[in-house]
C-alpha cells in the first residue's frame, strides 16, 4: 500500500474529528510534508477522505462508511488489548452478562481508563433503548464489582453524540455503532428510492402519465443524492431538481426524446452517481 505509515497516522487523526484544515492534518499527524500530501492525495482518489475548499483553506474529513469504521474497530481492539489485565477481565465478565439484554445496542469504554496507567474507576457507556431495565443492569454491575478492585461507572444514553461515539472504545454492538456513524445512510436511502422509481418507470414505459411521474420522482431523489455528495442541503424538491439538472444538462431535453431513450439516459446517470457512492 502506498504511503502506508503516513496514511495510517492521518487516518487515525481524522477518526475523531468532524473536519480539519489540511495544514493541521500534516502538523498534528506528525508526518513529513511530502509524504503527507501524497498520502492525502492518494486517500482522496481512493474515496477515503473528502477535501472541501473554504475560501483559501482546504478542509479534510474522513468519509465514514463501513470500511473506514471497520478500521476504527480494529484500532479499538488494539487499544483494549493494551489495557490492564484486570480491566480486560472485569469488562469481559460484565459484557458477557449484558449480552442477553435485547435493549442494549452498544457498549463503549471511555474516560480515564483509556489514558491513565492506573485509573481509579471504569466509565462505561450503555447505548440503549428507553425500555431498558436500568436496575437490572446496575445489579449486574454491582455483582461484577465484587470480582475486582475497580468501580464501574455506568452512563446510559439512547442518542449519544458522534463525538462521544468516536472518542470511546467500542466493546459490543458494532452494527448499531456503524449505522449511527455512516455518512452514506441517508444518501443510500435516497439513491435506492431513485432506483425504485427508475424501475417503475421502466415497467410503465407505455403509460405516458405514470411514466413521467416515476421519472420525475427518480430525478428528485437523484437531486438530493447529488446535493449531499457536493455538501449542499436543498430546502425543497424543486431546488434539489434544479441543482441536479444544472450539472446533468442532457436531462433537460428528456421531453424531446422517446421514452426508451429517456430510460437509457437515466440509467446512465444512475450508474455515474452509483459509482461515486460505492467507490
Amino acid at each position: 500500500m502506498k504511503y502506508q505509515k503516513s496514511m495510517l497516522k492521518i487516518y487515525e487523526l481524522l477518526l475523531s474529528k468532524e473536519s480539519i484544515i489540511l495544514e493541521d492534518v500534516i502538523k498534528k499527524s506528525s508526518v513529513g510534508r511530502t509524504s503527507g500530501f501524497k498520502a492525502i492525495k492518494w486517500m482522496e482518489e481512493k474515496g477515503l477522505i473528502k477535501i472541501t475548499s473554504i475560501g483559501k483553506q482546504k478542509q479534510i474529513r474522513l468519509i465514514r462508511d463501513k470500511y473506514t469504521l471497520h478500521f476504527k474497530g480494529f484500532l479499538d481492539s488494539l487499544k483494549f488489548k493494551e489495557l490492564n489485565n484486570d480491566i480486560k477481565y472485569i469488562m469481559g465478565i460484565f459484557i458477557d452478562n449484558l449480552k442477553s439484554s435485547s435493549h442494549i445496542k452498544s457498549i463503549l469504554l471511555f474516560g480515564s481508563v483509556l489514558y491513565e496507567k492506573n485509573p481509579n474507576d471504569i466509565d462505561v457507556l450503555i447505548v440503549c433503548s428507553d425500555k431498558i431495565n436500568k436496575e437490572e443492569i446496575i445489579k449486574i454491575r454491582d455483582d461484577t464489582e465484587l470480582l475486582s478492585d475497580f468501580f464501574i461507572n455506568l452512563h446510559f444514553d439512547s442518542n449519544p453524540s458522534d463525538e462521544r461515539l468516536l472518542n470511546s472504545i467500542l466493546l459490543y454492538g458494532f452494527d448499531y455503532y456503524t449505522s449511527r456513524l455512516e455518512d452514506d445512510d441517508r444518501i443510500n436511502v435516497q439513491f435506492h428510492e431513485a432506483i425504485s422509481w427508475y424501475i417503475s418507470a421502466y415497467n410503465n414505459v407505455k403509460n405516458e402519465e405514470l411514466f413521467d411521474n416515476c421519472l420525475d420522482n427518480a430525478i428528485i431523489n437523484l437531486g438530493f443524492v447529488y446535493s449531499s455528495l457536493i455538501n449542499i442541503a436543498p430546502k425543497t424538491k424543486n431546488e434539489a431538481r434544479e441543482i441536479f439538472l444544472k450539472q446533468h444538462r442532457k436531462l433537460n431535453k428528456l421531453k424531446d426524446i422517446d421514452n426508451y431513450k429517456r430510460i437509457e439516459l437515466i440509467k446512465g446517470v444512475l450508474a455515474e452517481i452509483g459509482e461515486k457512492i460505492y467507490r
